[in-house]
């Protein structure tokens, strides 16, 4: 309802500053559909757990991909202790 309520179409810059997994898989959700081409996405704990990538953020991201294969996240700049960027592009037919 907020989407609509909001008209979110496409978004540009994403800052996930969510810490745990299970609040950012619901962040994910949400921008389901609003992440696209060209998207800009910013996780500021991606390296919070530093027992791999089946916790926190990355595992969120991991399970997103998974649903949106059109999706691929090209891995930017790292910044701070624990924040990554990705650029977001959509597969080629």
């Amino acid at each position: 309802e907020l989407k609509e309520e909001i008209s979110a179409k496409n978004a540009g810059v994403v800052m996930m500053d969510c810490d745990l997994y299970s609040s950012t898989r619901t962040a994910l959700d949400w921008l389901e559909g609003l992440i696209t081409d060209k998207t800009v996405v910013v996780f500021d704990d991606w390296y919070s757990f530093t027992e791999g990538e089946e916790l926190g953020q990355q595992r969120a991201l991991k399970e997103f991909q998974q649903r949106n294969k059109h999706l691929i996240f090209e891995s930017g700049i790292e910044y701070e202790r624990s924040g990554k960027m990705f650029i977001v592009h959509m597969k080629e037919k």
